[in-house]
């Protein structure tokens, strides 16, 4: 059909065809996105609970001078808690929030086999920040939160680097989306999902209480690409949810320096360089009735590979020998708000 022909054939149409077909191109070209905002109302009290669990098995084939039989496992379980009251809030932020920390707890398990025997060790972890209650408030002049402990004892350097922001607002799309759209997510608003409340003062076991406070955690060092994409709205018990899909891979590096002490009261300078590698996926169901996160997940594989180098002397003689662990598995996060 030529164009002459087509446009003949379309100017015969009935008037109401051509109305109606209008009126539904247009209604299309104007259908309107969805809109996510972060507004709790004052005086609304909501328990959240965090799960986290990883499990990493020693790589043999990756690692270096590995004996032929050897099992090395490693399992990291958290279980944390907080209750949180928002005292006042506007669009966009709460201006006071009270939180209680009623449970941080982490279990570390290691196993090590040899030929198939083997030997766990279990280590269990907790914090002075347990059972404390903290305010939160807005300082307009400084644009962050103070911290004012309310109940508990802790140390005022765990108190200055409470993270009040377990809402992650900031996944958030700063207009209207439609299903499908997708939006980059800023690797520090990242973090407070990879590591939900951050520094609430549990430590892993053997860790120096004198440990170098400049010393950084990979967190600290972490890039990557973190991509949010809107998968559309999910009904449940009456309630609607926006669903935030979340991809990520990134990595991070962290170093240690170790004093390893000789039988001659000597020392050798063992130096360690770890790189993470996380491949994950996961989602944020965001309540369009309370206009805050309800649920959020995060899963994938995560990589640790250590470097070590051990320098010194010994017996007159000079030693500089280096070696590789790598160590993979799983890593799996579920926040939950009630």
């Amino acid at each position: 059909m030529t164009t002459t022909a087509m446009k003949s054939k379309l100017t015969h149409l009935p008037l109401m065809v051509l109305v109606a077909a209008g009126v539904l191109l247009t209604g299309a070209a104007k259908r309107p996105g969805q809109r996510m905002t972060f507004e709790p109302e004052a005086g609304l009290e909501v328990t959240r609970t965090v799960e986290q669990e990883i499990v990493l098995d020693l790589d043999t084939d990756l690692s270096s001078e590995t004996p032929d039989g050897l099992e090395v496992q490693l399992k990291i379980n958290s279980s944390l808690e907080f209750a949180d009251t928002f005292v006042e809030t506007e669009a966009g932020r709460f201006n006071k929030l009270s939180r209680t920390y009623n449970k941080l707890q982490t279990n570390f398990v290691q196993y090590v086999a040899m030929q198939g025997e083997g030997e766990e060790q279990s280590f269990d972890s907790g914090s002075e920040l347990e059972g404390a209650t903290v305010v939160f408030s807005w300082n307009a002049d400084d644009e962050e939160y103070d911290r004012e402990l309310t109940e508990g004892d802790i140390d005022d350097d765990l108190l200055n680097e409470l993270e009040s922001d377990l809402d992650l607002a900031g996944f958030l799309p700063e207009e209207e989306v439609e299903e499908d759209d997708s939006w980059d997510i800023d690797i520090e608003t990242f973090k407070l999902l990879l590591d939900p409340g951050r520094e609430v003062g549990i430590t892993a076991p053997g860790s120096e209480d004198d440990e170098d406070e400049d010393e950084e955690s990979f967190l600290d060092t972490l890039e990557g690409d973190v991509t949010a994409t809107f998968g559309g709205l999910r009904e449940d018990d009456d309630m609607t949810f926006a669903v935030i899909n979340i991809e990520a891979e990134v990595t991070g590096t962290e170093s240690s320096e170790t004093d390893i002490p000789l039988p001659d009261d000597t020392t050798l300078l063992q130096t360690e360089d770890v790189e993470y590698t996380l491949e994950l996926e996961g989602e944020i169901l965001w309540s369009l009735e309370n206009n805050m996160i309800a649920k959020a997940t995060l899963s994938g594989d995560l990589e640790r590979a250590v470097e070590f180098n051990v320098t010194g002397e010994f017996q007159g003689q000079s030693i500089d020998e280096d070696s590789t662990q790598v160590f993979v598995g799983e890593i799996s996060i579920v926040m939950t708000i009630e």
